[in-house]
């Protein structure tokens, strides 16, 4: 179901949410076959996963169920994200003083700093009410808003799946299988240079969306005077 399509901000997190879900009922089904302490305080009884011949203990698929639901009512990557800094430094590098220079404002180091401390405010002033999902009609071309979405989908995904593999290979190293472990740990080695291949990817989203912003005169002046503001 991580395949679905991406129409808003709702979806992709459903998106993400099934992504994660699948991938702590792998992560629990190792654990499972390979620990017997844990086979064996778990419900073994098969449950049949619909429309396939895929058959999961019940105990690893109520698990699994639990912490997706706990990961998505949380929004783990966004716990993720705010503990590595990955949106704050984007939004900073990325759109808003990307976005400053080309509105024509420019910045003092104080106006640089005064950026980094409002990001949130100021990035829903000058480029999220341009670039929403939701509204009846965006600003600019709803076709690059989805597809940014659909391309942070996938960064959001491998980054919570990584957090699952993290747990996994942690939980291994505590039963002594370092063999697993270390295939974990070089699989989130990938999983990282992959996320930076897709941060590459959505800076070219946003830039092309900033593009669009500044295209009307009269949206660059109203996001020239909230930088010249600062």
């Amino acid at each position: 179901m991580a395949f679905f399509a991406i129409t808003n901000y709702s979806s992709m997190l459903n998106r993400v949410g099934w992504a994660t879900l699948a991938a702590w009922v792998l992560a629990l089904l190792t654990l499972n076959q390979s620990f017997a302490p844990i086979r064996e305080r778990l419900p073994q009884a098969a449950v049949k996963v619909p429309g396939t011949d895929f058959e999961v203990p019940l105990g690893v698929l109520l698990i699994a169920i639990c912490l997706a639901v706990l990961c998505r009512a949380l929004k783990l990557h966004d716990l993720l994200s705010d503990l590595f800094g990955i949106r704050r430094r984007f939004d900073v590098k990325e759109i808003l003083l990307p976005m400053a220079a080309a509105a024509g404002v420019s910045l003092s180091f104080d106006q640089q700093a005064a950026v980094e401390k409002q990001r949130r405010d100021l990035i829903g002033q000058v480029f999220y009410r341009y670039v929403s999902s939701t509204a009846a009609q965006p600003a600019i071309d709803p076709h690059n808003i989805t597809i940014a979405l659909d391309q942070w989908s996938w960064y959001w995904i491998i980054l919570e799946v990584a957090a699952v593999a993290f747990v996994t290979a942690a939980v291994s190293v505590l039963f002594g299988s370092y063999a697993l472990a270390y295939w974990l740990v070089a699989g989130i080695l990938a999983a990282v240079w992959l996320l930076q291949y897709l941060r590459t990817r959505s800076i070219r989203y946003a830039q092309d969306q900033v593009k669009l912003i500044l295209m009307d005169s009269s949206r660059k002046d109203a996001v020239a005077k909230a930088f010249r503001a600062l």
